[in-house]
């Protein structure tokens, strides 16, 4: 409803266009609300250049006697297409933002999930162990999943199984 004021401002500008009969000089003013609305809805948008459209050839029927009618089509012709081409951009603008908005969405979570380890690792050549800030020795894994995202599964590699067959 808030956008209501559109279709005034189009009804005023096609009764300006109707009795001044100035032709192509009032393209402006008919584009003018697309930009005025293009933070309105995709169908609102829509709808809007549809009523517009219906305007423009409506006033190849109501403009003042006169005029060359072939001049008052081609005009009319011109805003119409130049009036879809702005629709055009307008939505083509719209799905823009929104990649925009789910790509900028996607980056925060990302953020939010990553946990960095840095920095040299003090580990045990024969058993593995961490050294931790405070100075004790931690198993990898559970050094790694305090301060990471990261969760462990346990199996074997082809070299521990094997070694571990023939141990048996």
């Amino acid at each position: 409803m808030k956008y209501v004021f559109g279709y005034g401002i189009k009804l005023a500008i096609f009764y300006l266009d109707i009795i001044t009969a100035l032709g192509f000089t009032v393209w402006v003013a008919y584009l003018a609300v697309p930009i005025l609305l293009s933070k309105a809805p995709r169908r609102q948008l829509i709808i809007s250049t549809a009523v517009t459209t219906i305007l423009l050839i409506s006033g190849i029927f109501i403009s003042p006697s006169g005029l060359h009618i072939e001049l008052v089509v081609l005009n009319r012709t011109i805003m119409i297409t130049g009036l879809w081409m702005l629709l055009h951009h307008l939505l083509r603008m719209k799905i823009e933002e929104q990649e925009q908005r789910k790509l900028y969405a996607q980056l925060e979570a990302s953020t939010r999930e990553i946990k960095l380890l840095r920095g040299v690792l003090p580990i045990c050549s024969v058993c593995k162990k961490i050294r931790n800030h405070e100075g004790e020795w931690e198993q990898l894994e559970l050094y790694i999943r305090d301060r990471s995202e990261a969760e462990f599964s346990h199996s074997y590699c082809p070299e521990c199984a094997e070694k571990a067959r023939k141990g048996l």
